[in-house]
């Protein structure tokens, strides 16, 4: 099976007439020097007062100001238990240094099997977040796109213990395809926040393994409001709306603290499987499907990533979701920012298209 003929245009399409909202779209070929602001293909005011802004979302800001999250997390959990899945299987695998990695699947009821697979990376910002706490997320995910999703609790531990983890598991799931009703030619390998930087560098470790079908395991990566470098915090994006002057934004004070616990040692900064957009090589890759969220501090780190994969002549695809900020990408609050259910499906015609579409190129 061929992978070099994966980005259809029928599916662009569609993802496009989907959203009626702001997108941009890159494509492998020519390497562009155009700035960040013109290739990303949408305005930027300078000031973040004037950034539009989601009523929904707005009102989600207000409710968490006026000390009513339990209201939020009560419709949240609600709406997320009225999403049946036809099974969910937790499996306990053990990793490259004997640790065991539970790893759990959601089956929304695919009918026909093998089936595509979603691997999604929530962002672990701390020990408090895990697979549990992601659940309505991975519903939601699951539900939305129709295909089988897993995920797993990576630990939260120095570098490189995450990406060990994660490449362990997308072996093991690799390997037990067959067993667990999983097409091996249908894998795709994503995540949001710190899940999207470690599905990259997942993507990395693959591409230079000795074994030719493991460098072929992910068919597509799809990166929600990830972070690639190690200088974010200069970035005009994390400027203008890192300032914490709303709720769930994520602030330079956060990145700094997550940063300290990851990253001990000060080679860690200049290791691209630590900080991705260091690779001297982007190419050969899967195709890449990047999103960043319109008011998110770490939106113009996709755009960096999506210049550089463009350098690389790397087949890539750039969606900018207007109105919301970073926690848009964990598909969690979709109940209660409803728009975001839109921008999903932009991404899941995208997915849909590679996985199906095309499965015989």
């Amino acid at each position: 099976m061929s992978r070099t003929k994966v980005l259809l245009p029928s599916a662009l399409a569609v993802a496009a007439a989907l959203t009626g909202l702001t997108v941009s779209l890159f494509n492998s070929g020519q390497p562009s020097n155009a700035s960040t602001q013109n290739a990303i293909g949408i305005s930027t005011p300078d000031n973040a007062s004037d950034y539009f802004v989601l009523q929904s979302q707005q009102e989600f800001f207000n409710t968490i100001k006026a000390g009513n999250a339990g209201e939020i997390f009560a419709k949240v959990g609600q709406a997320a238990s009225e999403i049946k899945m036809a099974s969910i299987t937790d499996y306990n695998i053990t990793g490259s240094d004997g640790n065991a990695i539970r790893v759990r699947f959601y089956d929304p009821g695919v009918q026909n099997k093998p089936a595509p697979l979603l691997v999604y990376l929530y962002g672990r910002a701390g020990p408090a977040i895990n697979m549990d706490s992601s659940d309505p997320g991975l519903r939601i995910l699951a539900n939305s796109t129709g295909f089988m999703v897993a995920t797993m609790d990576y630990r939260f531990a120095p570098f490189t213990t995450s990406v060990d983890d994660i490449v362990a598991t997308v072996r093991w799931i690799h390997q037990k395809s067959g067993d667990l009703g999983i097409d091996s030619d249908r894998i795709t390998l994503g995540g949001v926040s710190r899940g999207a930087n470690l599905a990259l560098s997942t993507a990395l470790v693959l591409r230079g393994s000795d074994n030719i079908d493991e460098q072929n395991i992910v068919r597509v990566l799809y990166l929600l409001n990830g972070y690639y470098s190690p200088d974010l915090l200069e970035n005009r994006s994390a400027k203008m709306f890192g300032n914490g002057t709303d709720p769930w934004f994520i602030t330079p004070c956060d990145i700094e603290t997550i940063f300290d616990q990851i990253h001990q040692n000060e080679s860690d900064y200049s290791n691209p499987l630590a900080f991705p957009i260091l690779a001297k090589d982007l190419a050969g890759l899967s195709p890449v499907y990047i999103v960043a969220s319109g008011i998110d501090p770490l939106r113009d780190e996709s755009v960096k990533l999506a210049i550089r994969l463009q350098e690389n002549s790397q087949e890539y695809y750039l969606s900018i979701w207007p109105g919301v900020g970073h926690s848009a990408g964990s598909l969690v609050f979709t109940p209660v920012i409803p728009e975001t259910q839109r921008y999903l499906d932009s991404m899941t015609a995208y997915l849909r298209g590679v996985l199906t579409e095309n499965k015989e190129n």
